[in-house]
């Protein structure tokens, strides 16, 4: 029998792993999406990558930290970096049992779009993460990337983060879709994100234009049939949004019903009609909690 090969067993516990890359610009847009992508991690026991866009050598020191009891206090370890702040969040008195998220970095600096699509895909990643604002300090020292581009080649989702969110666990998350072109695979991922913060998950249906709004009875009976059957999950329900205009029926969502996170389909139905044909380096100013977006 030929010797245990422990190091590609390794490398299969690290592909199965979740990992979540970040879009790091050296931005404070980047930071506070950092902060975000690293609470989620340690909730759904993900590994943290960031991708760091800016030409080596320059990037911006985030804030330097000296930890002592994992506190931001004089003592112990400095770090410097998106890479050593995130580092210095993250709890270092928990129980060794509690999972502690693998957070590294790469330099992207000089990739193209191309090069980008496959280290994700080649990673497995499970989530990108990127910062927003409505009005971006241009950066000379970084290489623009074209996010949308990346997200019509992957097949995970991208998590907007504007940067006015204050960051907050998940209480409330709408994935807005037409309920006839509703996506199964879309809600189990979504189940993988809402049950570790024990978040409801609603299914927000809004007709997409041209097709005839649903009757309750009948979108009740539609998504018992062809959601609820297939996704089993306690916090799992529906609303028939009647209101058809998708950014109306977004500022109700956000002021009305508290949503923390929403869900739209890249290129499918209301993602325009929030988003604008592109994502863009300018966040919409309507949109002031994340948005995920999953390819179509």
């Amino acid at each position: 029998m030929g010797a245990l090969n422990f190091s590609n067993d390794q490398h299969l516990i690290q592909w199965f792993m979740k990992t979540i890359i970040i879009i790091n610009d050296g931005s404070a847009e980047a930071k506070h999406a950092g902060e975000l992508a690293l609470q989620i991690a340690l909730k759904i026991n993900a590994n943290l990558l960031l991708a760091n866009a800016q030409k080596t050598g320059v990037l911006t020191p985030v804030k330097e930290y000296i930890l002592t009891s994992g506190n931001k206090e004089a003592g112990s370890e400095a770090f410097s970096g998106l890479i050593g702040y995130l580092k210095s969040l993250t709890p270092t008195d928990h129980p060794t049992d509690t999972f502690k998220p693998d957070i590294t970095e790469i330099d992207v600096s000089a990739y193209h779009e191309k090069e980008l699509i496959q280290l994700i895909i080649k990673r497995n990643i499970w989530m990108i993460v990127k910062g927003l604002t409505e009005t971006p300090v241009i950066n000379h020292e970084t290489k623009p990337i074209n996010i949308h581009g990346v997200l019509n080649r992957v097949c995970c989702p991208l998590l907007i983060v504007p940067a006015h969110f204050s960051i907050r666990e998940f209480e409330r998350i709408v994935y807005m879709a037409d309920l006839r072109y509703c996506k199964i695979p879309i809600l189990r991922h979504l189940v993988e994100l809402a049950k570790p913060y024990d978040a409801s998950l609603m299914v927000a249906h809004i007709s997409a234009k041209g097709l005839v709004p649903i009757e309750d009875h009948y979108a009740a009976s539609l998504f018992c049939e062809t959601v609820s059957n297939n996704i089993k999950y306690d916090g799992l329900i529906f609303n028939n949004i009647k209101e058809r205009n998708a950014q109306k029926a977004l500022d109700i969502m956000v002021h009305e019903m508290q949503t923390d996170l929403v869900v739209v389909i890249n290129h499918r139905f209301h993602f325009e009609e929030i988003m604008g044909r592109y994502i863009t380096d300018i966040l919409p100013e309507h949109i002031t909690i994340p948005l995920m977006v999953f390819p179509c």
